[in-house]
């Protein structure tokens, strides 16, 4: 009841604040499946294509420089803004390591039972989803094999659950 209701408010509702329209639009834009197929693949390709194309340090640097925030950074790392937890009083900016395909980094080191069957599903998901949007199945396996490459590289720099479950003397900032 409560779904159809909100889904009613979304799709046939009359926003009438700044956020309410904000709201609204987002969810047409999520729903707009049309859209997204008549796009197909392009406007991501582009970027793909030079992502795979960087070869030293120095061309990541210049990526990272003349790129926008949102179209390198937000994949790399997570932020986000909370009330501070011994000071209610206080918001606290709070920097996370990124999302990983196998999602523990110590899988990139030593794969164990469940970070196979973990890489297995997700590569398998993966194939289909870029054959599905237009990738020949070589390409598809290759940016899979890249991608997993790339966060094997990121992973030592990232915390393993383990240690993200271990007392909180590494790093406190308040």
């Amino acid at each position: 009841m409560l779904y159809d209701d909100l889904k009613n408010m979304l799709v046939n509702g009359q926003p009438q604040s700044h956020d309410e329209k904000l709201v609204t639009d987002l969810y047409g834009l999520l729903m707009d499946w049309e859209g997204r197929d008549a796009a197909g693949v392009a406007p991501l390709e582009e970027m793909t294509n030079h992502i795979e194309g960087i070869s030293s340090i120095d061309a990541l640097t210049q990526y990272f420089v003349h790129s926008e925030f949102n179209d390198v950074m937000s994949d790399l790392i997570n932020v986000g803004l909370n009330a501070n937890y011994s000071d209610s009083s206080r918001n606290v900016i709070y920097i996370d390591s990124c999302s990983l395909i196998l999602e523990d980094s110590a899988e990139y080191s030593q794969l164990t039972d469940n970070g196979k069957l973990k890489k297995e599903a997700y590569t398998e998901l993966l194939e289909n989803m870029l054959v599905k949007i237009g990738y020949s199945q070589e390409e598809a396996v290759k940016k899979i094999e890249n991608c997993l490459t790339f966060e094997g590289r990121l992973s030592p720099a990232i915390y393993t659950k383990r240690e993200m479950q271990e007392p909180e003397d590494r790093v406190n900032i308040w």
